[in-house]
């Protein structure tokens, strides 16, 4: 069976029960969101596990009930939505029950507006474990996490997540980031805030990292660096080299199955990975990786599975210096991985899924403007079992080939 990938959208409305059917039981699930009718920027991105462990952080900011006004909270459930900027306290969360056919999402009151949840399921049997965990950075150095229960073989992290984030905070402060090794590590986040002085947006996108966050302030600074310094036997360990108050992050970790983390381009068609790919997300900021944030706030999040399923959303606010700040969100079931424009709404750069080959995924670009655009990705795949020198030794005598 291997490991399993599935991607799909789930639509939550009053009076319905949202029940996702799948070709097997998923281990955990990856979600990202967004409001059906475009308005504002409202959204937010959640782990779910098989009984492991579960965590989400939610934004919303939308100028038409409050121009100007944008808050964020977290939680240890694996959705979250904050409707409205201006009563923080009257968002409401919603459950993942996972079970051997797929899985259902059960909301503790009926949603005000529709939400389209896109997710990412995995399972197989390859995927022997899966559990998210949440912790507080709070100051640098190196962490050492434990307590999993196995050794993890990836792990995701979402910022501003968990059961330590307290109350909601104003301001947008958005970041996802993934390692399969201390060499393979990518990450990306954004922030915003406003005021009667106008908009600061600030975007970072970097590799050698799990976790970063730009300082929302005109310095140019980061707020946040960490990055995966090993995977243990029971856990993980992060090395923060940045880091200017406590932040709440969970990490989902995965144990069993092949993954590959890297940056892709959209000048190249083909992003090789190293084995065939069962799906994949794809993030950033739509922007190349460098040391120093941006001024741009956008993250942009997505995903494929291998029988073509794809999907998107994109969440921005204006550059820094706008007013009012223009919150937008953008949702797509076309492409894997596109690029909004922060000032239109329209699109910098849209993807395609060309091919799912057997050691790279290609994407193609009808869209795409004349400015270098790189995403994140995290490939999913089936472990690869080496064969031993005896085996290999045998099938040469037997006048075989390795390549049979």
């Amino acid at each position: 069976m291997g490991l399993e990938v599935a991607k799909g959208i789930v639509r939550l409305e009053a009076g319905i029960t949202p029940a996702e059917r799948l070709d097997f039981r998923p281990r955990a699930l990856v979600l990202w969101w967004c409001r059906e009718q475009s308005a504002g920027c409202a959204g937010g991105i959640g782990f779910a596990t098989d009984g492991a462990g579960q965590a989400s952080a939610a934004w919303v900011a939308d100028d038409g009930m409050a121009p100007g006004v944008l808050s964020r909270w977290g939680a240890e459930a694996p959705l979250l939505f904050h409707e409205d900027p201006r009563a923080p306290d009257a968002s409401y969360r919603a459950q993942i029950r996972l079970d051997g056919h797929g899985f259902s999402v059960d909301c503790d009151r009926e949603p005000e507006y529709r939400w389209l949840v896109h997710y990412l399921a995995l399972g197989g049997s390859d995927l022997r474990s899966a559990a998210v965990c949440d912790l507080v950075l709070d100051r640098t150095g190196r962490t050492a996490v434990s307590g999993l229960g196995f050794q993890p073989s990836t792990a995701l992290t979402l910022l501003g997540a968990g059961s330590a984030v307290g109350v909601p905070r104003s301001g947008l402060a958005v970041g996802f980031g993934v390692a399969a090794r201390p060499s393979e590590q990518a990450a990306s986040g954004f922030v915003a805030q406003a005021d009667a002085g106008g908009t600061i947006a600030r975007g970072a996108q970097c590799t050698d990292a799990v976790a970063v966050l730009p300082a929302c302030e005109p310095s140019g600074e980061m707020d946040v660096v960490s990055r995966l310094v090993s995977f243990d036997r029971d856990g993980f360990t992060l090395e923060t080299t940045r880091l200017t108050s406590g932040l709440p992050i969970a990490v989902l970790a995965l144990a069993g199955g092949d993954y590959a983390v890297g940056m892709g381009s959209a000048s190249s068609k083909t992003t090789a990975i190293g084995f065939r790919p069962a799906g994949a997300l794809l993030f950033g900021t739509g922007l190349t990786a460098t040391a120093r944030p941006r001024d741009i706030g956008r993250l942009c999040l997505g995903g494929f599975s291998r029988d073509r399923s794809v999907g998107c959303v994109s969440w921005s606010t204006l550059r820094r210096g706008a007013w009012p700040p223009e919150p937008r969100s953008r949702s797509t079931t076309d492409a894997p991985f596109e690029v909004m424009d922060t000032t239109s709404g329209g699109l910098h750069a849209g993807s395609r899924l060309s091919t799912v080959g057997r050691r790279r995924f290609s994407l193609t670009w009808p869209i795409r403007d004349r400015f270098p655009r790189q995403f994140g990705y995290v490939a999913f795949g089936p472990e690869r079992h080496r064969s031993r020198l005896r085996d290999r030794l045998r099938l040469l005598s037997r006048g075989g080939s390795q390549r049979e």
